[in-house]
């Protein structure tokens, strides 16, 4: 596949693909703002019907009100008149309630009825009734304690009515605590919910009514069990979600009816979501085709300019591939395929550049490599002449001579070992470190005091070579002042949780506390920091922490602690391994 295929293809991905994820994404805002709007509609929808339920409630018990005051019915229930005539009663009664219902826009479908308490008067089975009938409802006994009552029951004809009772206390009579009957109004839910002509009497809309015990008391839609669970929660703060119920979606609403100590589940289909939809995605298709198809034409008339120009720079590059550094031509267009051209051309020319120069310095460093092995001084060279002057000397006996050759050589002897072993004996650093405090002591005399104190049953484990000598040799450059006399050493060892710990210990000057700092960082960090003489007369320092570091891990090496004039504390780690074979 060639260049400009690829780049048809990739700028199509590039174009086709973010469209089609932009086209996914708006079509899905779009649909999630129609649902909003549509919530919000409906929502206001609900809260208009509450409101016209609690109006319609209001009016209820304003008349129900109205009959627990009404004077004569107050003188009846009473006993302050009587009427022998049941017929009589009945139709002053009546003629009481009439009254009250003249001219009420809710007098129809209700259903009114007075319960007498005291047993005075006779029902007359159409408005007046045995308290007794009452008796049979749970909320009776808190009735008679003068609560107002709101439940849902069965009324006449076995329909499903709302039932509001309220008792009627003596007012006339002036005890306001004896209660001396019972107001009753029925209310048929399809009066009081008046669905005819609300957009909850459309196809695919409906209610459903739950009363405080989380019974359903009204429904006029078919329900499924996630419906019912999403209905039983309507007491609710008002809340809004969207249901799959009757083979579709719904958006349904919750609102508890508190007037009426019920909740509300309206239950509104998706058709108008749907609608609303359609009517959009149309414009939205045609933009779409219009715009895929101009980007395909981008992506062509993009995708041949820009690859004769990359052509045109492969083919520089395989030139130079070639042995050909000569190109300087670049393209004129100005923008980031000159600048690659450009820093191309540049690149070629410091190429063969630096071509030329790594073949020069390969050059001068073998030269350099050769004239630096041919000022090495041979070790055996200068232990041979150590023993010839040692042998010299003990002919003429030049003791001291003769012990300083023979201690010198056997620090030579050590270092010019040829069994390739990297461990040796502890015992054995132990003896070279003694040879090399032998000579010093030659130089400083008796100001130079030397302690051992090694345990014999660490004296053959294996050590690395050389970890010793360079911490002791530290002690006579940084740790003693001939000025202030006498320097104590002691090397000691100790064993701790399978590690060897070896202690080299003086009482000289000290390290201040910033070298000391620098000094470790030095060891530890691979520091290129200038510490002047520390630096060159530490490298046997570091060389013995990167040994054991490398060797055994970063959890051993050299530590060092010291204090200006009370002396120096070298502490070497390395882990016991197996025994006395090895470290």
């Amino acid at each position: 596949m060639q260049l400009y295929q690829k780049l048809f293809l990739a700028s199509l991905v590039m174009t086709i693909v973010p469209m089609f994820a932009l086209g996914y994404i708006y079509y899905t805002n779009f649909v999630g703002l129609i649902e909003n709007e549509m919530r919000k509609s409906y929502e206001q929808m609900v809260n208009q019907y509450v409101e016209s339920i609690n109006f319609r409630v209001g009016i209820y018990k304003n008349l129900l009100n109205g009959v627990v005051q009404n004077t004569t019915i107050q003188e009846l229930f009473a006993g302050h008149t009587t009427e022998d005539d049941v017929l009589a009663t009945s139709r002053n009664v009546g003629r009481e309630i009439r009254a009250l219902l003249s001219g009420n826009p809710v007098r129809r479908d209700i259903d009114i009825m007075l319960y007498p308490a005291l047993g005075n008067i006779t029902p007359d089975g159409r408005y007046i009734f045995d308290v007794q009938q009452l008796k049979g409802y749970s909320w009776f006994e808190p009735a008679k304690a003068g609560v107002v009552i709101i439940e849902y029951i069965r009324g006449r004809q076995n329909r499903a009515v709302l039932t509001i009772v309220m008792p009627i206390y003596d007012l006339v009579g002036g005890n306001f605590q004896v209660i001396i009957g019972y107001a009753r109004i029925d209310i048929h839910t399809d009066v009081l919910f008046n669905l005819g002509g609300t957009i909850f009497s459309e196809y695919g809309n409906g209610i459903i009514v739950h009363n405080s015990g989380g019974r359903q008391v009204f429904a006029n839609i078919g329900t499924t069990e996630s419906l019912i669970q999403f209905a039983t929660d309507s007491f609710r703060p008002p809340h809004t979600q969207i249901l799959n119920f009757n083979g579709g979606r719904s958006i349904v609403v919750n609102h508890p009816l508190e007037m009426i100590n019920s909740g509300g589940t309206f239950v509104f289909s998706y058709n108008d979501v749907y609608k609303e939809i359609a009517e959009n995605g149309i414009f939205i298709l045609v933009v779409f085709i219009i715009t895929v198809l101009a980007s395909l034409c981008f992506s062509i008339l993009f995708s041949l300019s820009f690859s004769r120009r990359i052509t045109r720079l492969v083919d520089k590059m395989s030139k130079v591939g070639d042995g050909d550094f000569s190109l300087n031509d670049t393209t004129d267009d100005g923008d980031e395929i000159h600048v690659l051209d450009h820093n191309f051309n540049q690149m070629t020319q410091k190429l063969k550049k630096s071509i030329n120069d790594l073949y020069v310095s390969q050059l001068e460093r073998r030269t350099a490599e050769l004239v630096a092995l041919q000022s090495q001084i041979n070790p055996h060279f200068l232990y041979n002449t150590l023993e010839s002057i040692g042998s010299i000397a003990s002919v003429n006996n030049i003791g001291i001579i003769s012990d300083m050759c023979e201690q010198l050589g056997a620090i030579f002897r050590y270092n010019i070992c040829t069994d390739n072993n990297e461990l040796v004996a502890l015992e054995e650093e132990i003896n070279l470190i003694d040879n090399y405090i032998s000579l010093q002591k030659i130089r400083f005399g008796d100001s130079i005091n030397v302690f051992f104190n090694i345990q014999e049953d660490v004296k053959e484990y294996k050590v690395p070579r050389f970890i010793l000598q360079p911490i002791v040799e530290n002690v006579f450059h940084h740790g003693y002042n001939i000025r202030r006399g006498k320097c104590c050493i002691e090397v000691s060892t100790a064993v701790t949780s399978n590690i060897l710990t070896i202690r080299v210990q003086d009482d000289g000057i000290g390290i201040p506390a910033k070298r000391l700092r620098e000094l470790l960082e030095y060891m530890n960090n691979n520091s290129k920091q200038n510490l002047n003489d520390w630096h060159h007369k530490s490298i046997g320092l570091k060389n013995v922490n990167v040994r054991i570091k490398l060797a055994y891990g970063n959890e051993y090496g050299v530590s060092i602690t010291s204090k200006v004039d009370m002396g120096t504390l070298v502490t070497v780690s390395l882990p016991l391994k197996g025994g006395h074979d090895d470290v």
